[in-house]
């Protein structure tokens, strides 16, 4: 089995990768995101701090994962 990991960036750009997996459970997806990412405090446009979180020095927007048989 595969696990597809995508992570979607903020300026449209897609990296996925692909791990092998013997059985699949539901905290996999989440600490593979975890290892590729790191967050870290930001400002917004009002001034104010927020959390990120950032692959490669980018900001990530959203990531999903996919299980192949």
């Amino acid at each position: 089995m595969k696990l597809v990991l995508t992570i979607i960036m903020m300026n449209s750009a897609t990296h996925n990768f692909e791990y092998k997996i013997d059985k699949y459970n539901a905290y996999l997806c989440d600490a593979a995101f975890k290892d590729l990412t790191y967050s870290r405090s930001v400002r917004n446009h009002k001034g104010k701090k927020q959390m990120a979180t950032f692959y490669k020095s980018k900001e990530v927007f959203a990531y999903s994962c996919e299980v192949k048989l």
